[in-house]
């Protein structure tokens, strides 16, 4: 693979250097008010790739849950979704 240039202080690495962890989301179809945790979907990350907050779900998740999926500092958010309609992969990442 050919490496393109980078910005000045970046530099290549492999993604097994630098992320601890990969988990997959959860799903819940169940709801909760606003004592619930807030879910992150797909159009909570614009265009630009900032997290949006203004339209929010919140779902009831056990402790262990919030613990073991929690966003941290450090964290990276990847949304990748399948489109049903269009047959073709929607991508989008956030940093937190």
């Amino acid at each position: 693979m050919e490496e393109r240039s980078l910005s000045k202080g970046w530099k290549w690495v492999r993604l097994g250097e630098v992320i601890k962890e990969a988990l997959p989301g959860f799903a819940c179809g169940k709801r909760a008010g606003p004592e619930g945790f807030i879910q992150l979907r797909m159009n909570n990350i614009s265009s630009n790739g900032h997290l949006d907050l203004s339209s929010v779900l919140r779902i009831p998740a056990t402790k262990k849950q919030v613990e073991k999926y929690q966003l941290l500092p450090g964290c990276y958010f990847y949304v990748f979704l399948m489109s049903k309609r269009k047959k073709k992969w929607n991508r989008q990442k956030q940093l937190v």
